[in-house]
């Protein structure tokens, strides 16, 4: 009976420090150039587009530096993701406000000697009460204040959020080695082969065993393909196996996979011996 990967989301306390304080880090600082941006743009769509980079390049960042500090619990992942995008949009108006409080060559010391603001938020909260009340800017002469200017800060957190939450939902933490305290290494194969409908197809695919199996594999076809991912760790107990069926478009992108083989356990000789005689190639390293 073929056996597959199951992931253990039991993170050591100490690996889930790191990550969050990477990610305060990194939103500290990915939150002052929001805050700038938005506080200097003379356009309101240049700032939506401004707020759709913040949440996709906070995605993406937490995603490596959850990979880094070798975290495997999604729900942490989650939960302090959305802890970071709240204090994010905290520092944001922090720098957006030292903008509106001392000259441009300051606001970066300001907000650094205060921590983003976090040492001032009382006074910083009173400033952003007064700004919803007096309005933050003006469209036509027209102030934009009150529930309007409210509305607006909570549709600009809902983009961070939706954004940022739809990169790091579809992460996928790989294969995990808790002896070695490693990522398995992700090798694709060159080949293209057939398309599967299901997991069972590949067991009624003739072959002794997976490596023959995939020899015997048709080909792909231009528009509809299956993809072989091998994970492999020198000295570990075993290798796994991912197939994935995938798709072109008319210009000749990829389109999203389908998972139709979820790491499938081979052992270690045979991963190697399939990254051989495959031509496996070694992916980069935030990639999976």
């Amino acid at each position: 009976m073929n056996s597959y990967y199951i992931p253990d989301p039991n993170t050591p306390i100490v690996n889930k420090v790191i990550c969050l304080l990477l990610g305060v880090v990194f939103i500290f600082f990915l939150a002052f150039v929001h805050g700038i941006i938005t506080a200097i743009n003379p356009i309101i769509y240049l700032g939506i587009v401004a707020t759709i980079g913040f949440g996709l390049v906070f995605g993406i960042g937490y995603r490596i530096l959850s990979k880094i500090a070798k975290v495997r619990d999604r729900k942490f992942i989650t939960y302090s993701a959305a802890a970071l995008i709240l204090l994010g949009m905290y520092f944001s108006w922090s720098a957006y406000l030292g903008y509106l409080l001392v000259e441009f060559d300051h606001i970066f010391s300001l907000y650094l000697n205060s921590f983003g603001g976090l040492i001032n938020i009382g006074v910083y909260s009173e400033i952003i009460m007064s700004l919803l009340e007096e309005g933050a800017w003006e469209v036509f002469d027209i102030p934009v204040s009150g529930v309007i200017l409210g509305i607006i800060w909570l549709a600009e957190l809902a983009i961070v959020v939706y954004v940022a939450f739809k990169i790091l939902r579809a992460y996928k933490p790989g294969p995990f080695d808790e002896r070695f305290n490693k990522w398995y290494t992700k090798y694709g194969l060159l080949d293209e082969f057939q398309s599967l409908g299901m997991k069972k197809g590949f067991a009624e695919i003739e072959g002794a065993n997976v490596s023959e199996k995939i020899k015997n594999l048709d080909k792909g076809r231009s528009t509809r393909f299956g993809r072989i991912s091998i994970f492999y760790m020198e000295h570990a107990q075993q290798g796994y196996l991912l197939y994935e069926n995938m798709g072109r478009d008319s210009k000749g992108k990829k389109i999203e996979a389908i998972t139709i083989i979820d790491y499938l356990s081979i052992s270690t000789a045979e991963a190697k011996k399939i990254i051989d005689n495959h031509h496996g190639k070694k992916e980069f390293y935030f990639e999976y």
